[in-house]
């Protein structure tokens, strides 16, 4: 049901079923990381070369984040980076 609900989000069926129209229950209190949990890592490759980072979260993990890619790549210090990710699902 909150693979569904996360399919759906922003929309009415991510809260009420679409064939009854009761309320379901919340999805993002299953897709919590239970404690003890592993960070996550991310694999660059860059001219075959495989780099792994672990991105930590907020506004400052994404700074340093884009500082380290802008070392890895061999980039200019100061670029400016627009970057997309693919992610799984996290309930798969």
């Amino acid at each position: 049901m909150s693979r569904w609900q996360l399919r759906k989000a922003g929309t009415r069926e991510e809260s009420f079923c679409r064939f009854c129209d009761s309320k379901l229950p919340d999805w993002r209190a299953q897709a919590q990381a239970p404690a003890g949990a592993s960070n996550p890592v991310m694999t660059i490759c860059h001219n075959g070369k495989p780099v792994v980072v672990q991105p930590e979260p907020g506004p400052e993990g994404l700074a340093k984040f884009k500082t380290n890619l802008i070392q890895i790549l061999g980039l200019k210090p100061g670029t400016d980076l627009q970057l997309i990710f693919e992610c799984v699902e996290p309930f798969s």
